[in-house]
């Protein structure tokens, strides 16, 4: 792809010489594939292997690699590792992003760290030790944002069961309790949040259970997790969240429409205002009028609107997805302290965040998702930023 000039006679594509290039980075690379095979036919791994190949074809000096490793077995990380000694040898330059240290020893002669967005540190691979490195990734900002104390019910509200998702997830088990909050911590792509959106019906699950109250919940749709008293703030507050056409009110309102319907199936605009102030007032949401579309708020006050779509609906089990991402400090501490109050209410609340003393500040339990897998558990007031990002690296 983007080579289709070279590969044009007179203005027309010749597949006869797209298929004989293609041949050949195979055999340079010992790849055993069909160049006619369709892509959507291929599994993760060798679709990684053929994007690789796509910018090897264009003979490029410098070659980016963010996480590349992510979908591939231990055999495909080496045949990716003998590539890349192929390439180097050849004068190609490698950036190679990963968040498994052991390849990072194996693949890289420097190492850069990042974190929370800021250069930390370069140095040569083979002047640094392991657990100097997780020192740097970590940092030492053991900061108690926000402390709560558990209110759980003993009753399970939620429990999933061996639920999988082919590619993506598998074998993922976990009980959440009324008035309990359940963290979430791991790398950015470990799978957190498409366990999230398989719970709520976003994804397609390929095996297990999901049982609400005890009884088996069968869950295709988001429409079907709302009937079943799911509700989910998602990640993504102005793709997947908002709207960024509608109002306040509108965005405010929207999961329970059939609770403000009239006289011949129309919406009752004074029992939906009436509905928006209380719980407008009980957020303590600022905002002008309440029919100004939902971008003229603040970040802090437009995730308290997402919230309220599922106060109103009076959800029963929340999925908080990054609940506080890009918002700014004084608005996250009222985003804790509401989230405490739900779970005080006896809501159920499964909590996704990348911030480790924020996850540690606000579950009851931590599950730290790895690769798709859950692979520690812990009491939340055990918990320590090294013991939970050595889990997520699998350190």
């Amino acid at each position: 792809l983007g080579q289709e000039r070279i590969f044009s006679k007179r203005g027309f594509i010749c597949p006869g010489k797209m298929i004989e290039r293609t041949n050949e980075l195979f055999n340079y690379l010992s790849i055993q594939m069909s160049p006619t095979e369709k892509v959507m036919n291929l599994s993760i791994a060798q679709m990684q292997i053929v994007e690789i190949l796509r910018a090897m074809s264009h003979k490029p000096q410098l070659i980016l690699m963010d996480e590349p490793t992510s979908a591939l077995t231990d055999t495909e990380v080496e045949f990716l590792y003998n590539m890349s000694k192929q390439l180097i040898a050849d004068g190609t330059s490698l950036v190679f992003i990963s968040h498994k240290l052991p390849e990072l020893f194996k693949f890289c002669d420097r190492l850069t760290v990042m974190r929370d967005g800021e250069f930390v540190t370069t140095c040569n691979t083979d002047e640094i030790t392991n657990e100097r490195l997780m020192q740097l990734i970590v940092g030492r900002k053991n900061i108690e944002v926000f402390r709560r104390e558990s209110c759980s019910s003993g009753d399970i509200a939620l429990e999933v069961q061996n639920l999988c998702q082919d590619g993506v997830f598998k074998n993922i088990n976990f009980t959440v309790h009324k008035g309990e909050i359940l963290g979430f911590s791991g790398l950015m792509g470990a799978g957190r949040t498409e366990i999230m959106r398989a719970v709520f019906g976003c994804g397609k699950i390929s095996g297990g259970k999901i049982l609400i109250n005890g009884k088996e919940a069968i869950i295709k749709s988001p429409k079907d997790a709302l009937k079943k008293g799911l509700g989910m703030v998602t990640e993504d507050r102005l793709r997947l969240g908002s709207i960024a056409t509608m109002s306040i009110i509108q965005n405010g309102t929207i999961s329970d429409l059939d609770e403000f319907e009239g006289k011949l199936k129309l919406l009752n605009l004074g029992k939906e205002s009436e509905k928006f102030e209380n719980a407008g007032n009980a957020l303590l949401i600022k905002y002008g009028s309440r029919n100004d579309l939902i971008g003229s708020l603040s970040g802090g006050n437009q995730q308290k609107v997402i919230f309220m779509r599922w106060l109103i609906k009076n959800c029963s089990i929340l999925i908080l997805d990054e609940p506080t991402r890009g918002i700014d400090v004084g608005a996250k501490t009222e985003i804790y302290k509401l989230i405490d109050k739900l779970a005080r209410q006896g809501i159920a609340i499964l909590l996704v965040s990348s911030e480790l003393p924020e996850v540690m500040a606000l579950s009851d339990r931590i599950l730290v998702v790895r690769e798709g897998s859950i692979v520690y558990e812990c009491d939340a007031k055990k918990a320590t930023q090294e013991s939970l990002i050595k889990n997520a690296f699998g350190a």
